[in-house]
């Protein structure tokens, strides 16, 4: 039986922006966690550090840019497995507690100054340093690897087919209208900038997907009236103020269900998939299509994160849209053979485990490799013209306000 895929229309609610973090949390701030004696020792920035028996000692490097990134090492006493790090009220990525003693961990962005180093305990008990570290305006690394996920195979065709759409949106319409025997005019949309990858809106995605495949409900909100606003604030993604903290709006999502037959609407493949979005059938506004090639209020959103659960007897596809509050560019490509021949990284076609290299004139340069699907991606924090090396393959690439696309297929560079 062919599946057909009933997309949900966006939600587009105007209510009250909060500049209000709900991602804030309160602990006991007075010292140490568990100890009555506290002792005054200076840290390297000249604050006054006040730790305890149990305590924070130092935090090296002690200076970071403010965009965040940073690698930094806590040391101390009395730290434990599930203990999270604060700088000011912000949550620092990756933090590994390698002993009772030592902290590893990665900078969220900061305001320049100095801020506080927390390190809260699963007891909800703090360890802090005052002033333990500084946010340099003017230091810090020119770009970081993005959070970029690891999007399986056809969500990462799910991706490239927006790229495509986004890059030539009237050659779009005229593809869909040869295939799908419809009439769209693509004319009004702007041709706009690549889309990049995100972990943290793929995280809420899947969460999703699967959350109504599990749960056997349909639509935006669910049954407790979560909307795609709170998903993305449930996870660590550094949501910017124009979405606010009202959990229960949608901004940022399109869905879509597998069900029966109905003429102009199918999933069966990333392509259909993609296609049914972009046509809209009986959809007010047109918004998927809007939000995918990034048309009107959605001009400004940066990244995307793709769910797509195959769970019989419905296929479930969640894609989410943002922008963080640092809002800077992406350098982002993917790697792959194009056996299919039609310049799209299809599922199956992605190399993943490629060395990609991104260096600048002034000596800096960073490294990650291609995702299982064969996509990366650079956040960008400087302005420049950058060298970007795949495969042992570079091109120099300018790099200003908006993200820029850089394949690697078939061997070969292609900007694009």
């Amino acid at each position: 039986m062919k599946r057909t895929l009933l997309v949900a229309a966006l939600l587009v609610a105007v209510v009250p922006l909060s500049a209000c973090n709900h991602k804030r949390k309160q602990h006991n701030r007075e010292g140490s966690s568990t100890t009555s004696a506290v002792t005054s020792q200076p840290n390297n920035n000249g604050g006054g550090g006040t730790v305890g028996l149990q305590g924070i000692t130092s935090v090296s490097p002690n200076t970071g840019s403010v965009f965040g990134g940073d690698a930094v090492t806590i040391t101390g006493q009395g730290f434990v497995a599930g203990s999270t790090v604060e700088f000011g009220f912000a949550q620092a990525t990756n933090v590994v507690v390698a002993s009772s003693t030592r902290i590893t961990c990665t900078t969220p962005p900061g305001t320049a100054g100095l801020v506080d180093v927390v390190v809260v305990l699963p007891t909800n008990q703090a360890l802090r340093l005052n002033n333990g570290f500084t946010y340099d305006p003017n230091g810090g690394p020119l770009a970081r690897v993005a959070d970029y996920g690891d999007p399986n195979g056809e969500e990462q065709e799910l991706v490239e087919l927006m790229q495509r759409a986004r890059r030539d949106p009237v050659a779009e319409a005229g593809r869909i209208n040869r295939t799908r025997g419809t009439n769209l005019d693509f004319s009004i949309y702007a041709v706009r900038p690549p889309l990049s990858h995100n972990g943290f809106l793929e995280e809420a995605a899947k969460f999703h997907a699967n959350d109504m495949a599990t749960r056997g409900f349909y639509g935006h909100a669910s049954p407790e009236g979560k909307n795609a606003n709170g998903r993305i604030l449930d996870t660590a993604y550094d949501l910017n103020d124009y979405f606010g903290t009202n959990p229960a709006i949608n901004l940022t999502e399109n869905i879509g269900k597998g069900t029966g037959a109905a003429p102009g609407n199918s999933l069966t493949n990333p392509q259909d998939v993609h296609d049914t979005f972009m046509i809209d059938l009986n959809v007010a506004g047109a918004k998927h299509r809007q939000m995918i090639l990034g048309h009107g209020q959605f001009s400004r959103y940066r990244e995307v994160g793709v769910g797509y659960l195959h769970r019989a007897p419905s296929d479930y596809v969640v894609q989410e849209f943002a922008f963080t509050k640092r809002d800077r560019p992406f350098l982002v490509g993917v790697a792959y053979e194009d056996r299919s021949g039609d310049s799209v990284c299809r599922a199956g076609e992605g190399r993943p485990g490629v060395t990609v290299t991104l260096s600048h004139a002034s000596g800096f340069s960073i490294s990650t490799q291609t995702k299982s699907a064969g996509g990366f991606a650079f956040e960008v924090f400087v302005p420049g013209v950058y060298t970007l090396t795949i495969d042992g393959r570079s091109t120099n690439v300018s790099i200003q306000s908006d993200n820029v696309k850089v394949d690697l297929r078939n061997g070969a560079i292609l900007a694009n």
